[in-house]
């Protein structure tokens, strides 16, 4: 099961390898199902990595049904391998396992396929929110107008942009560990009042007089 999923989510050297390591260590092993148990190892693989570049493409948008059908088709060879068994063994082998194999192994292939599915799924979703917060790390940086965030519980400043920096006169290091009642002139409950109508989109421009390090009055207009 595992190999036949490697090769169809990870492609062919992952695969390759897991072979050559799986195959060693069953060698390692040995008795009568030696052969059998190689062959399987072998072909399920290959059916993974042959699956993830020539056949998964013609299920387009039906993915669970491709490995659903990928764990058929593996485990179909994996129980003709049984004819590798000595003669003796095969017949009770084939009778034990054949009926097992069809219905649970293909099932848990699927079902480990469903959580490597939700796995890439998350990746992406991660990848994109990391690119997105690089994309506005990159505009609120080299923004050259003057950007705060601010946490609206606190009213604390939790970043500013260099063009804030320079114009509040504050350090980064100052200014980020500031809240913005010392900056605001307007008492403290009333700058709560004025940032719960933005908060709560009532409100998106304001007019306010800001300090500045020096302590400079400067009228401000806030969006």
């Amino acid at each position: 099961i595992m190999l036949s999923i490697s090769g169809l989510f990870f492609g062919l050297i992952p695969t390759v390898i897991a072979i050559l390591v799986t195959s060693i260590y069953r060698l390692s092993i040995g008795g009568l199902g030696v052969v059998m148990g190689v062959a399987t190892i072998i072909s399920s693989g290959i059916i993974g990595i042959l699956w993830k570049y020539y056949i998964d493409k013609y299920f387009k948008e039906k993915k669970l049904l491709s490995i659903l059908s990928m764990g058929i088709v593996v485990h179909i060879i994996m129980i003709c391998y049984s004819i590798l068994l000595p003669k003796e063994m095969f017949f009770e082998t084939f009778k034990k396992i054949a009926i097992p194999v069809l219905i649970i192994y293909p099932i848990a292939t699927l079902l480990l396929g469903i959580l490597l599915i939700e796995r890439e799924k998350k990746k992406l979703i991660e990848e994109k929110i990391a690119d997105n917060e690089q994309r506005f790390r990159n505009i609120f940086q080299s923004n050259h107008s003057i950007m705060l965030i601010i946490d609206y519980e606190s009213g604390k400043i939790i970043d500013a942009n260099p063009a804030a920096v320079t114009f509040y006169g504050y350090d980064y290091k100052t200014i980020t560990n500031m809240y913005i009642s010392q900056i605001n002139t307007l008492p403290e409950e009333e700058i709560r009042k004025e940032m719960k109508k933005a908060f709560t989109k009532e409100k998106g421009f304001f007019q306010f007089k800001h300090r500045l390090a020096n302590g400079q009055i400067k009228d401000v207009e806030v969006y």
